[in-house]
């Protein structure tokens, strides 16, 4: 039984008139099960609730199944309605002290796409304001009682960060303050003053806001899932892409898109993106796009390697990082030495930020110890397994080079 294409069918709406391909009839309290826990692992499943219970006429589902899913349906709706309420308060903030702001992802999706506060969880608020403008915003959030979880100068160049570290206040609701969508490192050429001049004006939690344009909600949604965080939001990350262009189809302007991607020099991310949104959400994509994203169609390698990132998702035998899967490349006893050694030490304004310590303090460098002594404590298992090579540490390293590589093409230019 493929669980994951039953799962992504069932996503899409015109599935639900076609009830006998997806065989729900035929499913064991086994089959149940499993397409409930893999809804989780995906972040789907107030959606699959959602679905199921539009079909609860057609098909015979067990109870069982639909109080579990009715609970996580419940406990979003629970959560998000703390969100808008936190989210408010802090919009109205902002608006008092005259500091601009964009709606981003989460929020936003959940208000103007998803249009159902239990659809959809959000582990965090995100909004974005000018660079200018983030220490009054940062000086706003502690004045309604949130705190910086580590150390921040706005004053730092800061080019590795595209936010302010979480804030937090006493009920566990984080904020992140962005003043850019993705990394200035990153190989990107995000124009962050252009979406300032295309920001629209929205309307959330029946505040006036602002919001990023359509192309620009397209781009940012599409990098920071297939690029940034190598799909491992799974089908919850597509399907936030999918509805947007269902909900504004006839508002997208394909060419706007194509030359924005361009000259931000992700074309790549985009028409894979596209290809997976087309190949599991069933999403009509004009022909012509692809062509004119990049110059060279999509590999089937290229293609599979994705295909595996988002059914597997982030689930390894092993807990393997970047680094711990270079050590299982065929390099000398030096290299894998320099590997681990620039592990342990950080620069100092990364070791502030992990430690909450201020960069020029003696006290850092305290926690260069501290920080041998964690990796030793969390990986020294995993690398023993990979230096002798072992199967399930090796077919994980070999998963994590995988998506390493696919990151790397997404990042390259045409």
């Amino acid at each position: 039984m493929d669980y994951f294409l039953t799962l992504s069918q069932l996503l899409t709406a015109q599935n639900q008139d076609r009830i006998q391909d997806l065989h729900l009839h035929d499913f064991t309290d086994a089959d149940w099960s499993a397409l409930v826990n893999l809804s989780k692992g995906h972040r789907i499943s107030p959606i699959l609730y959602d679905r199921l219970n539009a079909l609860k006429d057609q098909v015979d589902i067990p109870e069982s199944v639909v109080k579990k899913l009715r609970q996580d349906y419940l406990l979003t709706a629970a959560r998000n309605t703390s969100f808008f309420h936190e989210g408010e308060i802090i919009l109205a903030k902002f608006s008092a002290s005259g500091i601009p702001i964009i709606v981003l992802k989460g929020l936003y999706l959940v208000e103007e796409v998803y249009q159902n506060a239990a659809l959809r969880s959000m582990s965090d608020l995100d909004f974005l304001v000018k660079k200018s403008d983030i220490p009054s915003a940062i000086d706003g959030l502690k004045e309604l009682g949130y705190h910086v979880t580590t150390y921040f100068n706005p004053e730092d160049e800061n080019a590795d960060l595209k936010h302010v570290p979480p804030f937090i206040k006493g009920d566990g609701l984080f904020i992140e303050l962005h003043w850019t969508i993705l990394e200035e490192d990153e190989p990107f050429d995000i124009d962050t003053t252009g979406m300032w001049e295309r920001a629209q004006p929205a309307k959330i939690l029946d505040l006036d806001v602002l919001s990023l344009s359509l192309e620009d909600l397209i781009l940012h949604l599409s990098i920071h899932f297939t690029y940034q965080h190598q799909m491992i939001y799974g089908l919850r990350g597509l399907y936030d892409i999918a509805l947007v262009l269902e909900r504004y189809k006839d508002g997208v302007d394909w060419r706007i898109l194509i030359e924005r991607a361009k000259a931000w020099g992700c074309g790549r991310v985009i028409s894979l993106t596209l290809h997976m949104l087309e190949e599991f959400i069933n999403v009509s994509i004009p022909d012509h796009v692809y062509s004119e994203l990049t110059k060279q169609p999509l590999t089937e390698e290229i293609l599979s390697q994705a295909r595996g990132q988002l059914m597997k998702k982030g689930d390894f035998a092993v807990k393997v990082t970047p680094d711990l899967a270079s050590l299982s490349k065929d390099v000398s006893a030096l290299e894998k030495l320099k590997i681990i050694f620039k592990r342990i030490a950080l620069p100092k304004r990364t070791m502030a930020r992990l430690y909450n310590v201020e960069p020029g303090s003696l006290k850092l460098y305290l926690y260069y110890p501290v920080r041998f002594y964690q990796l030793v404590k969390q990986y020294a298992a995993s690398a023993w397994q990979i230096l002798i090579k072992k199967q399930d540490a090796l077919s994980s390293s070999s998963r994590v080079q995988s998506v390493i590589a696919l990151k790397e093409w997404l990042g390259g230019r045409e």
